[in-house]
């Protein structure tokens, strides 16, 4: 019976043991991988703002496009007036 006892007595040694080496191991990782997770974060921000300026710039390039696209309009419908006002003229 003692013998039973003892051999229960240091399974559960053992498995406290394990369970602390795990959780040692497991902080390690941790400590190991934080400032991996940390780096890896900032180059996540740095390419949001990045991507974030490429936005605007090409919200920025459309409206330019379009306003060009308007003047063009407009300086078709004075030439077109123009050449009317020419012929009106001769005739």
């Amino acid at each position: 019976m003692e013998n039973i006892l003892q051999t229960t007595s240091n399974v559960i040694h053992i498995i406290l043991g394990v369970i602390l080496a795990i959780e040692k191991v497991n902080k390690f990782t941790f400590e190991i991988n934080q400032p991996i997770c940390e780096m890896q974060l900032a180059v996540i921000e740095q390419n949001n703002i990045a991507l974030s300026k490429q936005i605007a710039k090409r919200k920025q390039n459309r409206q330019i496009i379009i306003s060009l696209v308007y003047l063009l309009i407009a300086v078709l419908i004075v030439w077109f007036m123009y050449n009317q006002y020419k012929k009106l003229q001769v005739s």
